[in-house]
């Protein structure tokens, strides 16, 4: 959680007042260092959190105020006036004031001058992260919604933003809905959420930045849920916000919002983590204790801990780092008070630590390492990560997720610019990977694991591929195949490998599996139906086959079609073609008057009749044919409105009766690619879906503008990608969770190039994610993961298409 400093500044200091630095930091050996220093190399040999004489800030000589420079003290005390630090060394004499500059602060509790370099540059909360850049501006992604960003209305940043206004920062904490900034002056500016007075001003909304008022020499900030805590410079913490929460340190804690007040019996304090409900609060102190409270227990210190250099709260548990002992692990117990520290049980040195619904920790050796923490004792021991990414470590940071599940966790490299030095896992509910900001995330990578994929399918939560061997995978959440979440490809042995393609309902639990043979198999809630549904048909050469809730398609090989209608009102929107608009429960239909069918393309709501439409490519002349529900004109023929249908298929008026290679049908639009490389749309454009700005919807074909090199086009729900001939991909319209994958999360009526994507031969489109097919195997997705349908072994939200490989 906190970078290494540099002994540079220490040693330009030394060379310039010796005998009056060695006075002022001169903490005696095996003490805990100022909070936020993960160590470095002491020439004593001591523990790296241990602070030895080069520690602390430089500091000029001289000063106003105060006792004369030798005059008698309590040994190893040190007061601050201001930004002057009056320290009184080992033999209880007072040493030359010292005053700290601006970018430290002067920390008497620590005895030093602590500057910037000793606290970390990143901060992670509930599905959000900020950073400090290294103009000392402050940059922040992920969930908006508690005024992480005020001044833009989305939900959602999915690429770092600036905070107008916050500058000069040495230290910054995000808690659940708010952020904090220490800056240089001493001041500390908070915004965000102030719905529990987490801003210190009276309860209400969301708040640009402000600076904190009536609080005074402040050295360390660290916010939590609905509440937010301050470790001044004599060594007591000031909270304020929820009662509830315990965090302030009272007993009997109530359901009131309390103004900024002193948290009773803390003294002393070097570092502080504050917590919330069943995450602890712990302050460190000189002396080597620490101090810990919650909602049921007063600020109190952990038995068996008198060394400490680093403490970390997470949920249900404090971690402590001894100089002695290694990591230590404490929690609360029934009477009410912490259970005596124990050994952690973790091998090797821990350089920094931090915990919050996970814990991780860097080791010495550069392994990072990592637990998910359940709320139980003792907690999981940690196990190191696989893959992390090629470079050194520098900081840690970890952060709360939804109902205490997966935290957001991220990584800083070390000898890499911030902006793409941050990498970022776990719970990602706000799109605080930051995708597009670290370097290392905006060109497309692989889903781990996959090569050699010959067909692709996205389902609404999930993804599916058939490989070069006949095996099939899915990724995401598919009860079809599996009783829960697949957050990395999952292998369907039970499939077999003779497999051409996997087409899944998630809504419905049922999917189809087109072997290489040609014979269909049917799958309902992982359970092999040979009989049923199309299967009841007799047929046994279906191309290409779809289930929807109320109805599924087929297209068999002698070119006719195949609708099968699981319920009475499946027919509603004339689906069968058959000119009704009645049927009966499991009935089967060909459709009338289809016989060169090449291609066909469906639209079924998942929980409704309607809207649901169909259209066929058929040859060998590529015209178009639709029919179904024409409510809002995306059959493309007659005229549409409320509840009118076209019962049988009709062909569709294509400019300039241009042949038709691909055609795609979304909720109450159809997109068509034609043999000129020219894409036409019809229907809704609530969204822009049609790619025409201006139009509210149309119920014939209008031609995409810019679309000239098309081979093939993709749509679910209510946005579209097309695949160019130079195997890029463009897309267009609704863009809520990324998945037009240009790096935004703004509608686009008109297409937008899917960003760093190459190679792709196959790009199949869903209701909130999309992945694309690439010519060496290789499968890159974009958008929604929050069923863990981009593959990425992580939930969240992907404004470009890529992987979080190996973590």
């Amino acid at each position: 959680m906190r970078s290494r400093p540099s002994l540079v500044p220490w040693l330009a200091v030394a060379a310039l007042c010796a005998s009056a630095c060695n006075l002022v930091f001169g903490i005696h050996g095996g003490e805990p260092a100022p909070s936020g220093n993960t160590g470095g190399a002491h020439p004593d040999g001591g523990s790296p959190d241990a602070a030895p004489d080069h520690e602390g800030g430089t500091g000029g000589t001289g000063g106003s105020g105060g006792a004369e420079a030798g005059a008698p003290c309590v040994a190893d005390t040190a007061t601050c006036v201001g930004a002057v630090l009056h320290a009184c060394d080992a033999t209880g004499h007072l040493a030359p004031p010292i005053t700290c500059p601006v970018v430290a602060a002067c920390d008497g509790a620590a005895r030093a001058c602590i500057d910037a370099a000793h606290f970390g540059r990143l901060s992670v909360g509930l599905g959000r992260a900020c950073a400090i850049e290294d103009d000392r501006t402050v940059r922040c992604w992920g969930n908006n919604g508690g005024g992480l960003l005020m001044s833009d209305p989305h939900d959602i940043l999915p690429t770092a933003h600036l905070i107008p206004g916050v500058a000069g920062v040495r230290q910054i904490s995000v808690g659940a809905n708010q952020q904090c900034a220490l800056q240089d002056d001493g001041s500390m500016v908070c915004w965000g959420s102030n719905d529990s007075g987490e801003l210190a001003i009276p309860p209400g909304g969301n708040q640009d930045p402000m600076t904190v008022a009536g609080i005074a020499g402040v050295v360390e900030v660290s916010a939590a849920r609905r509440c937010t805590c301050a470790r001044l410079a004599d060594g007591t913490v000031t909270c304020w916000g929820a009662e509830d929460t315990g965090c302030l340190g009272v007993p009997t804690p109530k359901v009131v919002v309390r103004p900024p007040a002193k948290v009773p019996g803390v003294t002393g304090a070097v570092q502080l983590r504050a917590g919330a409900y069943s995450v602890p609060s712990c302050a460190r102190q000189i002396s080597g204790k620490v101090l810990c409270w919650s909602p049921e227990i007063t600020p109190s210190a952990v038995p068996g801990v008198d060394d400490a250099v680093d403490v970390a709260v997470g949920f249900g548990v404090v971690f402590i780092r001894s100089a002695t002992k290694g990591v230590l692990w404490s929690a609360p117990t029934p009477a009410h008070a912490w259970s005596t520290a124990v050994s952690y049980g973790i091998s090797g040195t821990i350089t920094a630590m931090g915990a919050g619904d996970t814990f991780i920790a860097l080791r010495a050796d550069g392994v990072v390492l990592y637990a998910h923490l359940d709320g139980g004792s003792p907690p999981p021991l940690p196990a190191p990560m696989t893959g992390q990414p090629a470079g050194t470590v520098a900081e840690i940071a970890v952060g709360s997720g939804l109902a205490y599940d997966q935290g957001l966790q991220c990584l800083r490299l070390g000898a890499v610019p911030l902006a793409s030095g941050v990498l970022c896992w776990g719970d990602d509910a706000g799109g605080a990977l930051g995708a597009n900001a670290p370097h290392l995330f905006r060109h497309a990578t692989s889903v781990p694991n996959v090569l050699g994929v010959t067909s692709l399918t996205t389902a609404q939560s999930s993804t599916h591929v058939v490989m070069a061997d006949g095996s099939a995978a899915f990724w995401g959440t598919s009860y079809t195949f599996f009783d829960g979440v697949a957050l990395s490809p999952h292998p369907l042995g039970f499939l077999g490998n003779a497999n051409r393609t996997v087409v899944d309902d998630d809504s419905e639990r049922a999917a189809y599996i087109l072997q290489q043979s040609g014979v269909p198999t049917l799958i309902i809630q992982g359970t092999a139906t040979p009989t049923a549904r199309l299967l009841a048909s007799g047929f046994t050469d279906f191309v290409d086959a779809r289930p929807w809730n109320r109805f599924d398609v087929g297209l068999r090989a002698n070119g006719t079609i195949v609708v099968y209608g699981s319920l009475a009102d499946a027919n509603t929107e004339g689906v069968f073609g058959d000119g009704t608009t009645t049927a009966t429960a499991q009935q089967t239909v060909t459709v009338p008057g289809i016989s060169t069918a090449t291609a066909v393309a469906s639209y079924g709501d998942d929980y409704s009749p309607s809207p649901a439409h169909l259209c066929a490519i058929l040859g060998p002349s590529g015209a178009l044919s639709c029919w179904g529900g024409n409510g809002i004109g995306e059959v493309g023929v007659g005229v549409p409105g409320p509840g009118v249908t076209v019962k049988t298929p009709t062909k569709v008026s294509i400019p300039g009766n241009e042949a038709i290679v691909s055609v795609a049908a979304g909720s109450s639009f159809t997109c068509a690619a034609s043999a000129t490389g020219k894409v036409y749309c019809w229907g809704l454009n609530d969204y822009g879906q049609l790619g025409s700005p201006g139009t509210s919807s149309s119920p014939v074909p209008l031609a995409v503008s810019g679309v000239t090199t098309a081979v093939g086009v993709s749509a679910r729900a209510a946005y579209v990608c097309a695949l160019l001939a130079d195997k890029t991909v463009t897309c267009w319209g609704r863009n809520d969770r990324g998945q037009l994958g240009d790096g935004t999360l703004d509608d686009q009526d008109h297409p937008v190039a899917v960003t760093g994507l190459q190679n792709v031969v196959e790009v199949s489109a869903s209701v909130d994610h999309t992945c694309a097919r690439r010519g060496d195997g290789t499968v890159a997705c974009w958008g929604s993961s929050y069923d863990g349908q981009v593959g990425t072994g992580v939930v969240g939200v992907y404004a470009t298409p890529l992987a979080v490989q190996g973590l």
